[in-house]
């Protein structure tokens, strides 16, 4: 299958992510504040959302379908999740932009929903150009997992200030 070692590598780089976020936080923080698990959700959904959706191309190969239907169905589902994963998230980014604006700037915000959304217009890009649906829908992987590295190092670096400090 085109793009079969992409797509491995994508999964095995998300899978590490997702785990290795969970070694850093169990280990780094005592504190588990309503802004940290909204940067968790945040990372974990990109990370195994781009997981599962490399995966998907192989367990659709697995039903006896063309090559160019594993590709239109894997597409039709990398399409709305970075949408999804946006818009899921919004509420909880606009509760805790106010308590912590110096961590949810415009940079961040542009760059965290930029990484996501352009995932969803790699998918729409693969849909609407069926020659270029293999390499649209690796680029909208690597958007979703390039997105969980920025999650994963903006939770290392990029600490709150605490409200006690006044």
């Amino acid at each position: 299958m085109a793009g079969s070692d992409a797509l491995a590598i994508i999964a095995e780089v998300s899978l590490g992510l997702a785990g290795f976020t969970g070694v850093v936080v169990i280990l780094g923080r005592v504190e588990r504040d309503a802004f940290l698990r909204l940067r968790l959700s945040y990372l974990l959904s990109t990370s195994f959302g781009a997981m599962l959706l490399a995966l998907l191309p192989f367990a659709l190969s697995q039903f006896s379908l063309a090559t160019h239907q594993v590709w239109l169905i894997a597409t039709l589902l990398l399409a709305p999740c970075g949408v999804a994963i946006a818009l899921g998230h919004a509420p909880a980014i606009r509760r805790n932009r106010r308590e912590h604006p110096g961590v949810l700037g415009p940079a961040m915000l542009v760059t965290g929903y930029g990484l996501t959304l352009a995932s969803s217009l790699c998918g729409m890009v693969g849909l609407a150009i069926p020659s270029e649906r293999v390499g649209a829908y690796l680029a909208g992987l690597i958007f979703l997992v390039c997105q969980s590295i920025f999650m994963f190092i903006r939770i290392l670096f990029t600490h709150p200030r605490s409200s006690s400090a006044d």
